[in-house]
């Protein structure tokens, strides 16, 4: 496994904006508190290995995969605890933070509090 951590809290703002926008910010617990609104905030450490596309991407029990990474996804996440997830259904991350996953999605219910996320 590359990665396992826990969404510690859903902003009031962020199913909004995953459907509208079908992304949102997840950051590092203690990093961005004055966006707590606006991101999905987790517990846990960084990933042991780098991201790759083609990695399995699990969101509380919905399996997802890494479809594209920006240039910066993993230096980024290593040196500042965040990156963009994007469900959106491209096929080229939209920066160079973003994690773009398979799948467009109407229902995001799999994103909540306490879910847990691994990357393998």
């Amino acid at each position: 496994m590359k990665w396992k951590i826990r969404i510690s809290e859903v902003g009031g703002e962020v199913k909004e904006l995953v459907e509208s926008s079908k992304q949102f910010d997840l950051v590092i617990e203690g990093k961005r508190n004055d966006m707590r609104d606006f991101t999905v905030h987790f517990d846990g450490g960084f990933p042991v290995e780098p991201l790759r596309e083609g990695d399995e991407f699990m969101i509380g029990g919905t399996n997802l995969y890494i479809v594209a990474l920006g240039e910066q996804v993993n230096e980024h996440i290593k040196n500042h605890g965040a990156c963009t997830v994007d469900f959106s259904g491209g096929l080229a991350p939209s920066g160079p933070c973003v994690i773009m996953l398979d799948g467009a999605y109407e229902n995001f219910d799999f994103l909540r509090d306490r879910a847990v996320i691994t990357v393998k």
